[in-house]
């Protein structure tokens, strides 16, 4: 399809009515076969076959469409470049596509804006062009402004013809004064504003036409705003102001403009960014320089980051100038983030060793040591520098220091760390530690953690010391880290999100034939000091892999497994994040010893965890003989969790008729029998929820045991009638139905809609065939919509699904209900067979005209069903009724109108051969049908745009069921 076809079919639609809807059922299923001899397939009609029929109707003037299909566009567009007025005006008189576009997507009208050749953008104008079509997603004015000088004679002829001042592109929604601000065009600028354009709007994102000049640097637009009132303090979506957007693309000039006229230096954004705070972290020594001068505050605090200064986003960011001009101006160097590191800190960890070194002047003298071995150590960034500089020192040491050495000596150790000084020592300790661990090296570790390494330190992948040490198995090293106060339950803290304590760690690596695995597991056990339950959930925590394991089909591994749980009992208290104790892992796993156990340790039985279930609520799920156990065991069968469910119906909701089989059978001693009709917070019964989750089984045993159908829920109002129907249950409306104190079947929810109308929304035609066999009245109407069950039923789509199809169509059931009434109306005025006739539903088309009704109805805006008619069958059947093929709704649209500017192309060849009228005009646009189809360019544009309108209407019917879905 050519690119005219995407711009000329939005064109045509543009000028339709904006509430005609044609809905498809599938891609495919609109391709239906035409009745007409020679194209009964399922593809579309060529070309060639549209074109003679045309011309023997006498449709168009062969003569000159000949001359249009011949024309040269190359040499049409190539006339336009080179500003040949004559020839550009002999091709438009020849039948030219005036929008016919370049291969990159350029119009005839965007060529002669970017050429600068006003004779022919006029010209072009006259002739009709589409003044406000998008190119590049921008229209025409967009492309005009950015034409310097030439901008505002282009612009004020786009505006002549139409042009829309007010016009915007883009993702953020700019104007064309936007647009001007960001492209630095002084001209068009200026203009705009003369014709009037708000220099106060803003695009999507908040930014005003002075804060898109300010931050692209534009100076003579930033004056220009200025000097016609544009607000100096105005702020974008993020809260930033003009003087924050320039600071942020480092422009200087702009700044010190800005500031000369009065920005407020200290305005901060969304997240307490100041003009500072940005450019220290760009770097921006200049602007850093004139907003100090004009009183910035030099330790102003973000917050977000929590609590930094511009001192610690230059720092961070390795900006050695900045930070020199920021602390001779009074900047903290001792001030710490939210998160309690400090400026050497983050400055240390990035690894910039020019800002480290003025920070360490600026906090110890200028006579601390800059250029010690600790240093280099403390901004390694790779353990590769780490251990090369390790290796190195002790070779160094031998020479320096006068006692004799070996290799099992550590004293080098605390000789570097002294000639760092105090401020780099935690740094180059931390790296050292990280080292010797990844080395193994005991000694070294043990002599780090002597001189006072943190052993709790987290390092650059995440980890803690314990983490590396569990990682590689050493007992040494574990033991070593957890007597110099090491927590085994502090969590990772994974950059990509996982955080797992050592004691997760261990058990995630334990498997069989692991050499220490178990070791392991048990020294850190037995530090009292581990979370056996930290995790999002039960099945997330370390306890749970290890119960995991119990079911494993190693003999060893499950041996191993029983012996940890057993040394996990004394955690019963333990908690994960959603509340779960180690109870409800034991009983999700069906380890009923386990369970055992932990009754004889203290564990209770019916702990809730955060959402209020219990242990015997999360067996109902699933296991009717946990749910027997937990019952010995003391469980409370009447616990309900925080929305007031009970087992009966999680139990229901999960489908298990078993559970329900137990709990509604059995003798529970001193507990009071189960209400089979108990409902939670929601207005829900075991029942409806059964109904709710599909469940149809449960469903049918709760009727069974009597369960009562009359309880509603709370938000719809609905009933287990309305619920069934909606689900397509027939055996549950069965067996509803069969009860004697079914006094309504046409009970209304809070919507008002009946079963039967819910049944026709979801097409469930087993059930609308058992409701109507009942008394269903399906003549109702909502009140609220005005639609009736067979309204709904013709407005769904009219292919279901095999296993539905089966059990007939809906609309067809009930338009052969003797008491249906197949005239009605709905809101919109619209018949039985207009619904039909829109909505493709040809088997319904023909069972209306068969019994008689008139194809002559007209809606609310005076269309007939053939107006609405996208189908060439349907309109045939229409028109061997009698419908009228010339009639004109309300505005004077005739169904030949209707299927042109939607690309009706099969239904178009029917019209025609029945005569329809291509010079009739409509009374909204004037255009006649043929003015209507020379929009779309030439006839092989219009027929080929018929998939592209067939794929828009079937998004489209797609959406509108979505919507009427989510509204239910």
């Amino acid at each position: 399809m050519s690119r005219k076809t995407t711009s000329t079919l939005h064109e045509a639609a543009s000028t339709s009515p904006a509430n005609v809807e044609d809905h498809f059922d599938s891609l495919n299923s609109d391709l239906d076969v035409l009745s007409t001899p020679g194209s009964q397939d399922s593809t579309p009609i060529p070309v060639i076959a549209v074109a003679e029929e045309l011309e023997h109707e006498e449709v168009i003037d062969t003569s000159k469409e000949t001359r249009r299909l011949l024309l040269n566009y190359d040499e049409f567009h190539d006339a336009i470049k080179h500003g040949d007025f004559d020839s550009v005006k002999e091709m438009l008189d020849d039948g030219a596509n005036i929008e016919r576009t370049t291969d990159n997507g350029g119009t005839p009208l965007i060529i002669a804006i970017y050429k600068h050749h006003i004779d022919i953008i006029a010209l072009l104008l006259k002739r009709g062009a589409d003044v406000n079509w998008p190119v590049i997603d921008s229209p025409p004015i967009f492309h005009a402004v950015t034409q310097k000088e030439h901008a505002p004679q282009i612009i004020q002829l786009l505006l002549d013809y139409g042009g829309m001042l007010e016009a915007v592109a883009g993702p953020t929604h700019m104007n064309a004064l936007h647009w001007a601000a960001v492209n630095g065009m002084i001209h068009a600028a200026d203009f705009l504003i003369s014709k009037g354009l708000d220099i106060s709007r803003t695009c999507s994102r908040g930014k005003t036409p002075l804060i898109h000049a300010a931050e692209k640097g534009h100076l003579t637009i930033v004056k220009l705003l200025l000097a016609k009132g544009a607000d100096l303090h105005g702020r974008s979506a993020n809260d930033g102001s003009a003087l924050m957007w320039a600071s942020s693309q480092a422009q200087d000039e702009v700044v010190d403009y800005l500031l000369n006229e009065g920005s407020r230096v200290d305005d901060c954004d969304e997240d307490g960014l100041t003009a500072l705070s940005v450019s220290s972290k760009l770097g921006s020594m200049a602007i850093v320089q004139l907003l100090i001068e004009k009183g910035a505050n030099v330790n102003t605090l973000s917050t977000s980051p929590k609590h930094w200064t511009p001192a610690m986003f230059a720092a961070n960011a390795g900006r050695a100038g900045v930070l020199q001009a920021l602390l001779s101006h009074g900047a903290d160097p001792k001030v710490s983030s939210g998160d309690g590191v400090t400026i050497l800190e983050l400055a240390i960890k990035s690894g910039h060793l020019n800002t480290v070194k003025i920070l360490l002047e600026a906090l110890g003298g200028p006579e601390y040591p800059k250029d010690s071995v600790a240093l280099q150590i403390a901004i390694a960034q790779s353990k590769a520098t780490v251990t090369s500089l390790m290796t190195t020192v002790p070779i160094m040491y031998g020479y320096i220091d006068s006692k004799p050495t070996g290799s099992e000596k550590l004293d080098w150790i605390k000789w570097v760390l002294d000639q760092g000084g105090e401020l780099v020592k935690a740094g180059a300790m931390t790296n050292m530690l990280h080292a010797a661990l990844a080395h193994q090296d005991v000694s070294m570790t043990a002599e780090l953690l002597k001189l006072g390494v943190d052993a709790n330190t987290i390092f650059c992948t995440g980890n803690t010391p314990l983490h590396i040490a569990v990682y590689v198995r050493n007992l040494e090293l574990i033991k070593l880290l957890l007597e110099a106060g090491a927590d085994p339950a502090k969590p990772s803290q994974d950059p990509k999100g996982l955080k797992l304590t050592p004691l997760h760690e261990a058990i995630i690596d334990w498997k069989d034939g692991c050499v220490n695995a178990m070791s392991v597991i048990d020294l850190l056990l037995r530090s009292r000091r581990c979370r056996i339950m930290e995790g999002e959930n039960a099945q997330s925590t370390a306890f749970a892999c290890v119960v995991r394991k119990l079911n494993h089909w190693n003999d060893k591994v499950v041996l191993e497994a029983d012996e940890i749980v057993r040394s996990m009992l004394g955690w019963t208290d333990d908690r994960s994040d959603d509340g779960s104790t180690p109870m409800h892992v034991a009983v999700h796993y069906k380890q009923k010893g386990l369970i055992d156990a932990l009754r004889r340790v203290g564990a209770d039985i019916n702990a809730k965890n955060n959402n209020g279930h219990s242990p015997l609520l999360v067996a109902s799920r699933s296991d009717v003989e946990m749910v027997n156990f937990l019952i010995t065991r003391c469980a409370d069968v009447s616990a309900v969790n925080n929305h007031g469910q009970g087992a009966l119906q999680i139990a229901a909701a999960c489908g298990q008729v078993e559970v329900l089989e137990f709990l509604l059978g059995s003798d529970l001693a001193d507990e009071a029998p189960l209400n089979i009709d108990a409902v939670d917070d929601a207005g829900h019964t075991p029942l409806i929820a059964a109904i709710l989750t599909n469940h149809e089984g449960a469903a049918l045993y709760l009727l069974e045991r009597g369960a009562s159908t009359h309880y509603r829920t709370s938000d719809t109002g609905r009933c287990a009638m309305h619920l069934a129907a909606q689900a397509n249950m027939q055996r549950t409306v069965e067996k509803i139905l069969e009860d004697s104190s079914i006094d309504n079947i046409n009970v209304e929810d809070y919507r008002r809609y009946t079963p039967l109308t819910l049944a026709c929304i979801y097409s469930a035609p087993a059930v609308i065939s058992k409701l109507l066999s009942h008394g269903a009245d399906p003549n109702i109407a909502n009140d609220t919509t005005g639609d009736r069950p067979l309204h709904i039923a013709l407005k769904r789509r009219s292919r279901m699904s095999p296993m539905d199809a089966r059990h007939g169509d809906p609309a067809l059931d009930l338009l052969n209900y003797h008491r249906i009434d197949i005239t009605a109306r709905d809101a919109d005025g619209r018949t039985p067979l207009h619904l039909a006739s829109e909505f493709h539903n040809f088997a319904a088309t023909k069972l209306l005209l068969s019994k008689g009704v008139s194809p002559h109805y007209e809606d609310n805006r005076g269309r007939t069903p053939l107006c609405l008619c996208s189908r060439p069958d349907i309109a045939q059947a229409l028109i061997d009724h009698g419908a009228d093929v010339n009639h004109g709704d309300e505005n004077g649209w005739t169904p030949l109108h209707y299927a042109v500017s939607r690309c009706w192309v099969k239904a178009f060849a029917v019209l025609r051969r029945a005569r329809a009228n291509m010079d009739a005009r409509t009374r909204d646009d004037g255009l006649s049908v043929k003015e209507r189809l020379e929009r779309f360019g030439t006839w092989e544009d219009w027929v080929n745009a018929e998939w592209e309108y067939i794929c828009d209407d079937v998004r489209r019917e797609k959406m509108r069921e979505v919507e009427m879905e989510d509204e239910l």
